[in-house]
């Protein structure tokens, strides 16, 4: 597999900080769109929720990206976050690990 081949088959989940307005931040903006310049299917999306629908709502993400045409080469998934988009994907990586992935 190419670097190119292995860049355009990995889509990056990114979520953002505490603040629903940390999705339009300066870092947040520069790191996905640095990314995406590199090849890389970048997905984010903005959530006002609590952190415990959090979870609920990256598995929504990524779900709707995976079905989406802009990832229909995707066979790699990278998630990740600021702050508590961190810990969101963590938890939402546990549960894809241990089968709770899915509706709570």
């Amino acid at each position: 597999e190419s670097k190119n081949e292995s860049r355009r088959n990995t889509a990056i989940v990114i979520a953002h900080g505490i603040h629903a307005a940390d999705y339009k931040a300066k870092f947040l903006t520069e790191v996905a769109s640095l990314l995406a310049r590199e090849g890389y299917t970048v997905v984010r999306f903005a959530s006002k929720l609590v952190e415990k629908k959090r979870v609920a709502a990256y598995q929504a993400a990524v779900e709707a990206a995976a079905s989406s045409p802009y990832c229909r080469f995707v066979t790699r998934w990278v998630f990740g976050g600021v702050s508590l988009g961190a810990r969101i994907a963590a938890a939402a990586v546990h549960q894809l690990h241990t089968g709770a992935w899915g509706p709570q």
